[in-house]
């Protein structure tokens, strides 16, 4: 992962984790009682096999209430939601989807990526990241950055570059995007030689 913020994420989900796992093992009757709920969404936590705290607190690991957070986030485990905060996080990296030239083309911005999923739920369109937002974009943007609107893996992802719903689509558009971004630096490196300033 090349970003400090996803690796921060992480950490932030792990610390929850330990915290999450604390509670099931405090003394205190409400909070164990509180944690065991959610620990029950685990089905190695499920009644009959676990029937009450004393049973949950000799059980649970950390890899347990990982995989708790991970059910409560929509992943299937712990590893699938590391890795969506890791591809999160890469899909982010720099500004390898937007250039200060579509700024000629409509788009809606936001500062949050529910807010800007809702919009493309309603108007379609491509949404993409842009450091720490996001933006709603059209196929002539798409174009722009070096990548056909119509290529089939933009609908594999959802035409959702943040979140995409195929890993490997998105890897294939991620990998055109920067082959087309080393041809727009080796453009601006060859008009730079030829016009000096």
């Amino acid at each position: 992962m090349n970003s400090i913020r996803g690796s921060l994420k992480l950490a932030k989900l792990r610390r929850e984790a330990k915290e999450l796992l604390q509670q099931l093992r405090s003394g205190n009757p409400s909070a164990s009682s509180a944690a065991l709920v959610r620990f029950r969404r685990l089905q190695s936590f499920c009644a009959p096999v676990v029937v009450d705290v004393a049973t949950a607190r000799s059980r649970a690991r950390l890899k347990h209430a990982l995989a708790v957070l991970a059910e409560e986030s929509g992943a299937a485990s712990w590893i699938e939601l590391r890795r969506r905060v890791e591809r999160e996080s890469e899909s982010r990296s720099a500004d390898l989807w937007y250039r200060s030239r579509l700024a000629i083309y409509l788009q809606h911005w936001f500062v949050r990526y529910d807010e800007a999923k809702a919009q493309q739920s309603v108007g379609g369109g491509y949404l993409l990241p842009y450091r720490q937002h996001f933006f709603v974009c059209e196929a002539d943007a798409i174009r722009d950055l070096g990548l056909d609107p119509i290529d089939p893996d933009w609908a594999r992802i959802g035409f959702d570059a943040v979140r995409p719903g195929d890993t490997d689509a998105f890897a294939r558009l991620r990998r055109r995007r920067l082959a087309a971004a080393e041809v727009e630096a080796e453009s601006r490196s060859r008009t730079s030689v030829s016009h000096p300033v």
